[in-house]
């Protein structure tokens, strides 16, 4: 997920932080450590995030819906068979409820809030 894609749909919709937080019902530090990408929200709580953002789910990953359902599910793929070959720098997917990112060479779980 992308950090920086989030704050501009917060921006976009007038929403600071706290106010974004208290429609999802978390600490207003979550919000500003999904934007950080210190750490990912809960897979669960994407679809909640882009519906009181008013942008899609594959808004947060740079994608359209139909792109960012075929290029999860590819990574998902890749992951499982353990045939990824040389995934994107810094690209992050969600797998049986855990995210992971791929950073300097191999996958790393993230901490969820």
């Amino acid at each position: 997920m992308n950090g920086k894609r989030l704050k501009q749909a917060r921006i976009a919709k007038g929403l600071t932080q706290h106010q974004l937080a208290d429609k999802l019902e978390v600490d207003p530090m979550a919000v500003s450590r999904w934007e950080r990408e210190v750490c990912m929200p809960k897979i669960g709580r994407v679809a909640g995030m882009a519906s009181a953002l008013d942008v899609t789910v594959g808004y947060f990953w740079g994608n359209n819906d139909s792109s960012f359902i075929a290029d999860i599910e590819s990574a998902m793929n890749d992951v499982k068979s353990n045939a990824v070959t040389r995934p994107t720098e810094g690209r992050v997917i969600g797998l049986n409820g855990i995210w992971y990112k791929f950073i300097k060479g191999e996958w790393i779980e993230l901490k969820e809030e």
